[in-house]
Parts: C-alpha cells; structure tokens; sequence
C-alpha cells in the first residue's frame, strides 16, 4: 500500500496547521462528514482566500467523498493562495496518482522537493510514481536519496526491492528486502507491541521466501490489531499461495468482512479457490 496507509492519511491531514484542522479532524474522526463539510464550504464562502480551507476541502473530497477531481481543484485553489507551502503541492500530487496521472504527480514532486528538499517521503513518493511509470532508473535514484535522508525508512527498502524485482535483478533484491527486515526488527525492538511492524516485516519476509517466518508475524499483528484488514488480507494471500484455502478464504473473507473490500476474496471466488 503505497499511498494509502491509514497512517499516512493521518499524517497528511496533520501537516495542516490551524484551529480549523483541529475542528474538521475531530469532526472527521466521529464520522460527522456532513457537518465537516458544511463548516469548510462556510469558511471559503466567508474567507474565500482561505487557503487552509481549500486544502482541507481537498483533503475531505479526496479521501472521504472520493471526488478526486474536485479535490485536485481544491489543492490547486490552495497553491494559487499559497504557492511557497510544499504540502499543498504533495497533496495534489497524492490526487493526481489516484487518478493514475503519474506524470502530473511527479510534475508536483518536483516542486514539492524544489521547496523542501530535505525531507525522505517526497522522494519516495515521486520514486513510486516513476515506477508506475516504469522509470525505473528514477525510481532507484528517488529511493537512494530517501534512504539518504532517513536510513531507518522501511518501507522504500521494500519499494526499491520491487524495482529491481521487476529489472529481474533478483540478488539485489533480495538484498533490499534483508535490508528492510533489518529495520523492521529495530522498530519492533522499540515498540514490541507496534503491529504494522510486525505485518510489514512479514511481508518482507514473504517476498523472501521465509513463509513460516512471515506467517508467524502476521499472527501477531493480528493479535495486537485485529480489526486491521490488511493483515488478514496478507496472511490470506500467502495460504493459498501455499495452497492452504480454508485457511487462505477465512482470512480473505474476513478482511472483507473488516474493510468492505472485498476485492480479493471476491476474485478468489471466481477462480473457484474459495467458496
């Protein structure tokens, strides 16, 4: 999940400073959507320079109403007010890759980097949309360079094992997702009890071929957070990869049962892997 991590999300509503972020976000948080809305659209319609406010709107459009095309709307009505605020531009950005848009993505990146050039996550995120791009040759570079900055960031270790997966330069690869594994398990060192850790070394594990050592994460991830989907979802997956479907179809089906993504479980249906 490159982009779209519940703590990513949060994280991108946090960057928003002022009193008004703090008002949407717990009104967001106690799913009063409707009234979060009503609260943004009298703001801009009061204060129609409000940049604060259109970036939260965007925000709002893009994750919650899923109207990806107003939300880029409301990013770009940010920038206009506000063109030196690197996170307006990542947050655009962020739209643009939902909507598969990766060159325009990485156009934002650009200036997003031109304005904060010191921080990891940009040029892991523009690395990503490289790779949607099959630059794979940025991508690594982006990924180096977010390394760089931040060596303890896990998860481009695993992004940049999947590029060399694909270039079918598999030993680096391997050697990327050692690398990960190796920072997953400081991070479980500090925080026994921080779940994602633990899904996301499994994960790691699996691309390594190390099943038992994956499954056995997982399973505590799900004992520490289990209503999290994802977890189910990747310890489903790897069952019926080892042809273990009862097991495989109870994760999957609860994972949608969790998320109402049901995708997965869905398609394993119609292969006739689960029933």
């Amino acid at each position: 999940k490159e982009d779209s991590s519940p703590t990513e999300t949060t994280d991108r509503l946090d960057a928003v400073p002022s009193d008004l972020k703090q008002r949407i976000e717990s009104l967001w948080k106690n799913n009063k959507i409707d009234e979060a809305m009503r609260v943004l659209n009298k703001t801009i319609e009061s204060d129609p320079n409000n940049a604060v406010a259109y970036r939260l709107r965007g925000f709002m459009m893009h994750v919650i109403k899923l109207k990806h095309a107003k939300a880029v709307q409301d990013y770009s009505k940010a920038i206009e007010l506000n063109p030196n605020d690197a996170e307006n531009y990542s947050m655009r950005a962020w739209v643009y890759k939902s909507l598969n848009q990766y060159a325009k993505a990485i156009q934002d990146y650009d200036k997003v980097i031109e304005l904060d050039p010191d921080n990891a996550k940009h040029y892991s995120a523009r690395g990503s949309a490289h790779k949607k791009l099959k630059q794979y040759s940025r991508a690594i570079r982006d990924y180096d360079k977010a390394i760089e900055l931040k060596p303890d960031y896990a998860w481009v270790y695993r992004a940049k094992a999947d590029v060399y997966n694909r270039l079918k330069q598999y030993t680096r690869a391997s050697q990327e997702y050692n690398k990960a594994v190796q920072v997953y398990s400081k991070i479980i060192e500090l925080d026994p009890d921080n779940a994602v850790g633990y899904g996301a070394r499994g994960s790691a594990y699996k691309e390594l071929t190390q099943y038992g050592r994956a499954i056995v994460d997982y399973d505590k991830a799900i004992a520490l957070d289990p209503d999290d989907a994802w977890f189910y979802e990747e310890r489903g997956l790897l069952y019926i990869k080892l042809q273990q479907f009862s097991k495989g179809c109870a994760d999957l089906k609860k994972g949608c049962s969790l998320d109402g993504s049901c995708y997965l479980w869905e398609s394993r249906i119609e292969e006739g892997q689960c029933f």
